[in-house]
């Protein structure tokens, strides 16, 4: 059965697996946060570097294989794509006409089977990816699946230094994976944290309840060696064989003194005497007194 003090600890265990759960859940989503701030101003600075002259000079098809501005930018995206452990995939991409989104170029070697060649229509785009075409604001997306993988992604806008007017859009990807792994580890520390103070608070318990059961049988032992105590203080025995005199009744200790009998049993016992004439007795000793009360 459960008693009042195992209904409060399982309160404080709920209680303390409600603030683990809401520490890990803030942990998650800031963190979240934070990597895609930090993966958005990485992309910020790739894209900076992209010389925009070099990248209106595209035509968007395998024209461009041979162009020294492709070239050029191409081996630009490899440099930093290796540059960068955790990216995955580095591309630019722009907007025809018809709001189809094709590839420019990506930093995937040719003969890579996940190489995009220029002209390369995403089928697979989705609406946070148009977004950032329709608005110009740099976003970090996902996780969204396409033929690549499911994948993280931080959009930036690439605009003409002359007119200010949106040219293209680079996209750094990294594996779900990879940045799902950076989030647990940060929530790694509330999570054993809050099992931690859960176990303590259990153990505690326990150790507890363990230590009040060893003092209620110390206490219960004592109180029986009290009660057997006062019993034997109460009950004294005579045993063996006493050497009692057969003429004047005296007792021999063991000391080999003689003792009256009612002093002998005084000292072994509770007893005590009082004294009086038995009926023989006193005829014995009061013949006259006897006589005359007849």
């Amino acid at each position: 059965m459960f008693n009042q003090k195992h209904i409060k600890v399982a309160i404080l265990v709920v209680i303390i697996l409600v603030f683990g759960l809401s520490l890990t859940w803030f942990t998650w989503n800031f963190t979240n946060y934070k990597l895609s701030e930090d993966a958005l101003e990485q992309s910020r600075i790739i894209a900076r570097s992209i010389n925009p002259k070099r990248l209106q000079s595209l035509k968007g098809n395998k024209i461009d294989l041979t162009s020294p501005d492709y070239l050029r930018i191409k081996k630009q995206l490899i440099k930093i794509r290796h540059a960068h452990r955790t990216c995955r995939f580095l591309y630019i991409m722009g907007r025809k006409e018809d709001g189809t989104i094709f590839f420019f170029l990506d930093s995937q070697p040719q003969d890579s089977k996940d190489y995009a060649h220029p002209g390369l229509i995403y089928e697979e785009v989705s609406d946070e990816y148009l977004n950032t075409f329709n608005t110009g604001n740099p976003r970090t997306v996902g996780p969204i699946k396409d033929r690549w993988g499911t994948l993280v992604t931080s959009l930036v806008p690439i605009y003409t230094s002359e007119t200010n007017e949106l040219i293209a859009v680079l996209g750094m990807d990294i594996e779900v994976g990879d940045w799902n792994k950076k989030i647990i580890s940060q929530c790694l520390l509330p999570v054993g944290l809050t099992l931690f103070i859960m176990l303590l608070v259990i153990f505690l318990f326990i150790l507890n309840r363990n230590r009040q059961r060893i003092k209620m049988q110390y206490i219960e032992k004592n109180k029986i060696a009290m009660e057997l105590q006062q019993t034997l203080q109460h009950v004294k025995k005579l045993q063996g064989i006493l050497p009692i005199c057969a003429s004047c009744k005296k007792i021999r200790d063991d000391k080999g003194y003689w003792n009256q009998i009612e002093s002998y049993i005084k000292n072994h016992s509770e007893v005590e005497f009082s004294h009086a004439i038995c009926p023989d007795c006193a005829k014995k000793l009061y013949p006259t007194m006897i006589n005359n009360e007849k």
